[in-house]
């Protein structure tokens, strides 16, 4: 959730309780001409408590999260974790020219040192399978065959940390522009 809309979610709850708070003030002026009631009294009394509760704990809310509401989305292209670049990119387009030139897997989002050692690289029907952070001789072919429009991806792919630990690395599909 962004800071506009935590501010406008705010805004609203305010006034919404100012406008409770504020017909209440009105309906008691309207009643008390004709009497003097403790009923109303009492209700403008809870709209305006109701009002500074609502602010309070709007504002209590924004200091304690800082301002950074960012919740899980999924249009997010990086997520968490170990992810597979490309050519330097994280899936998406990818131009010709850039496959032409770039045939190495690279890893981001962990340990600095770490190194692909497994992976499935699938073009059309077709799948090669590796066990190191360089395509083989003949994916880089099929690669470099490819039009634009034409998808590739990557799946089941795991990097070893410079510590030893394996980890799953996560990537999107390719797509040639």
């Amino acid at each position: 959730m962004k800071l506009a809309d935590v501010f406008a979610l705010f805004s609203s709850i305010c006034l919404q309780s100012l406008n409770d708070a504020l017909l209440s003030h009105f309906a008691y002026d309207f009643l008390s001409s004709f009497r003097k009631n403790h009923l109303t009294h009492s209700i403008m009394k809870k709209k305006i408590s109701m009002l500074c509760m609502n602010l309070g704990l709007s504002l209590a809310f924004i200091i304690l999260t800082g301002g950074n509401l960012s919740l899980a989305n999924p249009s997010i292209e990086k997520t968490g974790g170990a992810y597979l670049t490309l050519a330097g990119k994280f899936g998406g387009n990818i131009s010709q020219a850039e496959l032409k030139a770039e045939c190495k897997l690279g890893i981001e989002g962990c340990a600095k040192g770490s190194k692909i050692f497994q992976y499935s690289l699938y073009i059309h029907d077709k799948v090669y399978k590796g066990n190191s952070h360089s395509l083989s001789d003949e994916a880089i072919a099929h690669l470099k065959k490819l039009e634009k429009g034409e998808e590739f991806y990557f799946k089941r792919i795991r990097a070893k940390l410079p510590e030893g630990n394996n980890v799953d690395v996560f990537a999107r599909t390719f797509t040639v522009v």
